[in-house]
């Protein structure tokens, strides 16, 4: 009975990762074709589609933007993250529960809602179209995930090494820099690469706050795929695929990725 419970325990698992995956391998697949539309299986082999995604003006200026906001994001959280971390880890305040529960709201709260939140207030503010503007608005969404990871590399720490360098006559900064920092770095380093995926891809958010000018890369793919329907899509769809899972890597290398459903 055990023996039959497990094996159709291993089909399930395996069904799911088909149907998880399938739709990702015909994308890859579609990418090389040689045919002018979106066909499966591809009508021959080019790569001249991967060619014209990078080159197109649309998807360059989208990546560039892309790139700077979550760059600026990802730096963002990082330093917000680790004080905000290190506070609700490390001391005993009044508000400390309402305080984590306002730090890890913005990951269960529909990114929709936040979007059109941020889009009031904005225009109740008559802030322009800026970069800065999607900026504030993806630092939003990207704290939470470096809070969630510093704190639980926090947690894995002795306090007593922080505690012995403030006995030895450290200050409380040379502490953080020479003991804290060294030892929740990796942890860090893995908040702020989830934080710039979270906000490379994001556009639900973008969409909302970007403008015409500040359009992401999500946002002209978009925009892209609303007229036109060639492999040149699928093309770019497998590079940021890549780009995806090598920086997922280089997280659970750094971190594990399982970790971050962590939060004692």
């Amino acid at each position: 009975m055990r023996t039959g419970s497990l094996r159709l325990g291993s089909i399930a698992t395996w069904a799911v990762l088909v149907f998880l995956l399938a739709p990702l391998v015909v994308i890859v697949a579609a990418s090389v074709g040689a045919g002018g539309y979106l066909t499966f299986p591809p009508q021959g082999f080019s790569l001249k589609w991967y060619a014209k995604a990078v080159t197109t003006e649309g998807f360059v200026r989208g990546f560039r933007v892309s790139f700077l906001v979550g760059l600026a994001a990802a730096a963002g959280a990082a330093v917000l993250g680790v004080g905000a971390a290190v506070a609700i880890t490390r001391h005993r305040f009044p508000g400390k529960a309402a305080v984590e529960g306002v730090l890890l709201a913005p990951l269960v709260v529909p990114h929709i809602v936040t979007g059109i939140a941020l889009l009031g207030l904005f225009t109740t503010l008559r802030a322009p179209y800026s970069l800065w503007r999607l900026i504030l608005a993806h630092l939003i969404i990207t704290v939470p995930y470096v809070v969630r990871t510093v704190a639980a590399g926090l947690h894995d720490q002795d306090p007593c090494l922080e505690e012995a360098s403030l006995n030895l006559g450290r200050t409380h900064l040379q502490t953080f820099l020479h003991v804290t920092l060294p030892l929740i770095l990796p942890c860090l380093l893995a908040g702020s690469i989830f934080a710039f995926i979270i906000s490379f891809e994001n556009y639900i958010i973008s969409v909302f706050l970007a403008g015409p000018s500040y359009a992401t890369l999500p946002m002209e793919l978009y925009g892209y795929m609303q007229y036109i329907t060639d492999p040149a899509l699928a093309a770019l769809s497998t590079m940021l695929l890549a780009i995806t899972v090598g920086l997922m890597l280089a997280l659970d290398r750094l971190f594990g990725i399982d970790r971050l459903t962590l939060f004692r």
